[in-house]
């Protein structure tokens, strides 16, 4: 499986409040732990125990309420990385934690099946406004996870 992270905060353990950053690492942690292959795309300043696949230098350092340019450019490079891993065929499935609408728009385009785990209410983003019937060219399967 890869998953590719979020890139406001490294994937770490002990960061305190940083729910999604926990989920991540803690769902790369118990596939290793059960003999799966396990591969997260994510900054270089994470400490992950499966494979770490470095798409930028270093996360944002905290959550962005409003991107800049720059955050917006490195997320961009941040998803075509993870998306060059995705293609080399060793990996089976994708999990993702947001950029729902990088994948709406094709810009994040796998021929791979997708789980998008959304860590708020749908109500909260602009999925509600958006049909997900529309995404099932990009064989996607949402999973919600409320902290």
């Amino acid at each position: 499986m890869l998953q590719v992270a979020t890139i406001d905060k490294p994937i770490r353990p002990g960061l305190g409040y940083s729910p999604i950053e926990t989920i991540i690492y803690n769902i790369d942690k118990g596939l290793r732990s059960l003999g799966h292959k396990s591969i997260v795309a994510c900054s270089a300043d994470s400490c992950i125990t499966g494979e770490q696949y470095v798409t930028i230098r270093q996360s944002f350092g905290d959550y962005v309420c409003k991107s800049t340019m720059e955050q917006k450019t490195a997320v961009k490079i941040h998803l075509l990385k993870a998306l060059e891993r995705a293609r080399r065929g060793d990996i089976d499935i994708i999990q993702m934690h947001g950029w729902l609408d990088y994948i709406y728009n094709g810009v994040f385009n796998p021929d791979l099946p997708i789980v998008m785990t959304l860590h708020v209410p749908a109500k909260d983003t602009w999925i509600r406004k958006t049909s997900i019937n529309g995404l099932t060219s990009c064989r996607i399967h949402p999973c919600i996870s409320w902290q």
